[in-house]
């Protein structure tokens, strides 16, 4: 009979949750390529608010060890979507060498391929672990091996974990550390980004590709079919066409950058997206989730305003010929394409600013959803909800015993 080892996920819900859906399938084919054939992977998936809004890891771990206790799973790996530190380095991997839980900081990661980086790190945590726990998932067969076979075998288990994990980056790599952590008290392997720089890079890509800015573009919808109507309404006057010829690039350029800012100083104040920084406990943290808000904004409105300017270009194509446009603006000829540019840059920034004031969010929750803070204080609320719950049947269970 085939023996079924278990590798359970918990992921915060979101991101990390869907990463685990996602590679669920072909991680268990490369969990049997890698570790071994022998036996059959079975990957469970548990999404859990508080992997998601624990700040303290030390409550994290419990979580996912108590997950490890009641599924009884050999192996249990936590995917979060919050960044960690220590000494200002941002850790990618940690593993309790003692029970062998890990955690695994998804935006630590970067933009892409975060599935791939991922799967290949579960493997090598697996691998990992069987170096603290030798024989884990095969001790019968183990146990009849030659001592100096079984050795090599660990030794170069050991190169190959640490291989596998420390070499995920082309730009640069992952260092381990060891460290005794009281608030757990055990040992754990701990894999740093090497370069504080670098880590910070691609930790604030990676927090911002979990914020999804794809959520803020189709939730400002509304704004961008307000702005092209204001738009397309003035482009038929002499002064927008005159306006957009006078104008350099430079300050075409600079209109494009207020407006564009004017836009996320708007939704920032109106929704409350600021993190408060005075009263916050850990500042550092409260730093990243506004600069991750401020990154996500600027990325979703980028394509805004592609997505407006492609519009306004095609309709003064098609509502302005180009020799009755030149003969109106005096050209002395019929508009070239950089005219047309101009025109549609101009109307761009100018329909962006009415737009801004004018205009209310199609989705507002979207917003507020591609925000960490927010779901920090949803993930909070979620699990008071499900501590309430949890006591009233107990109490339920209780008086039904009394009674």
């Amino acid at each position: 009979m085939t023996q079924t080892i278990k590798v359970g996920l918990v992921a915060a819900p979101g991101v990390s949750k869907n990463i685990a859906t996602h590679i669920q399938d072909d991680l268990s084919n490369e969990l049997a390529q890698h570790i071994s054939q022998d036996v059959e992977w079975k990957i469970e998936i548990v999404a859990d608010p508080l992997t998601g809004s624990a700040e303290n890891v030390t409550e994290i771990f419990q979580t996912i060890s108590n997950y490890q206790k009641t599924n009884e799973w050999q192996y249990t790996i936590g995917l979060t979507d919050l960044p960690l530190f220590k000494n200002n380095k941002v850790i990618a991997i940690d593993v309790n060498r003692d029970n062998g839980a890990s955690l695994i900081s998804v935006p630590a990661y970067g933009w892409r391929p975060v599935k791939k980086r991922i799967k290949s790190s579960i493997i090598g945590v697996v691998e990992e672990v069987n170096k603290y726990q030798p024989n884990k998932h095969n001790a019968e067969q183990s146990a009849d091996k030659d001592r100096a076979q079984q050795q090599t075998e660990d030794k170069d288990q050991s190169q190959s974990s640490e291989e596998r994990l420390t070499h995920q980056f082309p730009l640069s790599n992952l260092e381990a550390h060891t460290d005794f952590l009281e608030d757990t008290n055990s040992k754990h392997r701990r894999y740093f980004v090497s370069s504080k720089a670098k880590g910070m890079i691609r930790l604030l890509s990676g927090m911002t590709f979990a914020n999804n800015p794809l959520n803020m573009v189709s939730s400002i919808s509304n704004v961008l079919a307000v702005a092209f109507t204001t738009g397309a309404s003035a482009i038929i006057f002499t002064t927008l066409w005159n306006l957009s010829y006078l104008y350099t690039e430079w300050r075409l350029f600079l209109m494009m950058i207020v407006s564009v800012l004017g836009m996320m100083l708007w939704i920032i104040i109106a929704h409350n997206l600021w993190e408060p920084i005075r009263h916050s406990k850990d500042k550092r943290i409260t730093k990243l989730y506004n600069f991750t808000t401020v990154s996500t904004l600027t990325i979703a409105l980028i394509f805004y305003y592609i997505l407006l300017f492609t519009f306004f270009l095609l309709a003064s194509l098609v509502v302005l010929p180009p020799g009755y446009l030149g003969s109106s603006m005096q050209l002395g000829g019929s508009a070239t394409a950089s005219t047309y540019l101009n025109l549609a840059w101009f109307a761009s920034s100018i329909s962006t600013v009415a737009a801004a004031i004018g205009a209310g969010l199609n989705n507002a929750e979207l917003i507020l959803e591609s925000t960490y803070g927010y779901r920090q204080k949803q993930r909070y609320k979620q699990i008071k909800q499900q501590e309430r719950q949890r006591e009233k049947e107990e109490e339920d269970v209780e008086e039904r015993g009394n009674s």
